[in-house]
């Protein structure tokens, strides 16, 4: 016997064949976009982390570039306040030599009866090693450590030509 189907037959036994959710995405589908929105969450939140970082860098260097122009000013300052070289045949003048770190050596007379202070602004002034504060004036032989700035060159001990080292606090 030999069957013969008519084309409506066909057409109805496909309508039943094919899967109810038609219309509807389906799950796997759904999964794939849900994890692709994290994903693009994920860069998002990335990209937002990274703009933020480069704002927290460019804050940085601002206070870096903050903190050298006051550093610049503070050293100027220090070099427009110190007082005049005495003349080398002043009576009550000192030559100090100053060793720094680098193996530099500076030489300047002093007025015996300026402050310390003026003798760590003109050391501050010349070298870059150390902040002002963070080292201590040494002589070598005998030992001696200059840390008070407020007596003068000759109350500190200092009464003919010496060379001092920079020591670190």
């Amino acid at each position: 016997m030999l069957r013969i189907e008519s084309r409506s037959s066909k057409t109805a036994s496909r309508r039943h064949s094919r899967p109810r959710s038609v219309g509807r995405p389906r799950k796997k589908h759904a999964y794939v976009l849900i994890d692709s929105l994290r994903a693009r969450c994920r860069s998002l939140s990335e990209s937002v982390v990274d703009c933020e970082h480069s704002q927290q860098v460019e804050l940085a260097k601002q206070a870096e570039e903050q903190a050298q122009l006051s550093l610049q000013r503070e050293l100027e300052r220090k070099k427009a306040a110190l007082p005049e070289e005495p003349p080398a045949d002043a009576p009550n003048a000192v030559c100090l030599g100053f060793q720094l770190r680098d193996g530099t050596r500076l030489m300047r007379r002093f007025r015996l009866d300026s402050p310390m202070q003026i003798v760590y602004d003109y050391v501050d002034t010349h070298q870059a090693q150390f902040k002002s504060g963070s080292y201590v004036l040494v002589a070598n032989y005998p030992r001696r450590t200059y840390r008070d700035t407020s007596i003068t060159i000759a109350d500190s001990g200092i009464h003919t030509d010496e060379v001092l080292f920079l020591s670190e606090l």
